[in-house]
């Protein structure tokens, strides 16, 4: 469809939410190696970046305070490796209307969402593809999603970012497990995890369900944060 060789071309899609002081670090810590066929893509991923950097800023004035004061209960995460059902066993659980979970948008736009998520849906949800790619499960920005992607625009750390440069997969892998990095980046991490769980739980006032294969091999940090 028009929607998939759009996106395919031009979409920033891991990127979409990052910040320009976020996008400029993931640019340094990649030598700025971006091939020819992908500038196009870059070039967006820039103008959203200058978006999202105003929007974060405005949110957190707005919101700050109020997402701090928020207790989370601790949330169920689905494990589970690639390609065995996860999504599928979320899908199935956002059902419950008890229970929680992070949209496509949410996780796509993890700093901004609580100030964007209705005004860019209706505008820019017609130019998403209808249907995943590897799977043709529907896709659309209020479906569950895996929180794995928040992290590519909340830290720039996450194995999903080695799809984006390939030439540094050591570099983003050592975050499936989380061991061959750094105390402060871990801690980082676990941070970035708990605020993003606190700002969710603000929004939806629910016990929160979350997926990410990747959390099948971080299960003892995970107990650190959510005993």
């Amino acid at each position: 469809s028009w929607q998939d060789r759009l996106f395919t071309r031009l979409s920033p899609e891991l990127l979409t939410g990052v910040t320009l002081g976020r996008w400029c670090q993931i640019l340094w810590e990649n030598s700025f190696s971006i091939d020819l066929p992908y500038w196009p893509r870059a070039y967006v991923t820039t103008l959203f970046s200058l978006r999202n950097s105003l929007a974060s800023a405005i949110e957190r004035v707005a919101y700050q305070r109020a997402i701090g004061r928020t207790e989370v209960t601790s949330p169920l995460f689905i494990l589970g490796i690639f390609r065995s059902g996860t999504s599928y066993l979320q899908n199935l659980m956002a059902q419950d209307k008890r229970l929680a979970f992070p949209s496509m948008y949410e996780v796509t736009f993890p700093q901004t969402f609580l100030t964007t998520q209705r005004l860019d849906s209706a505008f820019f949800g017609p130019f998403m593809p209808k249907v995943r790619p590897q799977d043709n499960v529907a896709m659309s920005f209020d479906l569950p999603h895996e929180d794995e992607v928040a992290f590519c625009a909340m830290l720039g750390r996450t194995f999903l970012l080695d799809m984006v440069f390939p030439r540094n997969t050591a570099f983003y892998r050592r975050y499936y497990t989380l061991k061959d990095i750094s105390p402060q980046e871990r801690e980082d991490w676990k941070q970035a995890l708990s605020w993003f769980a606190q700002k969710l739980t603000y929004k939806h006032q629910r016990p929160l369900v979350f997926k990410s294969p990747g959390h099948t091999c971080r299960i003892k940090t995970i107990l650190e944060i959510f005993p």
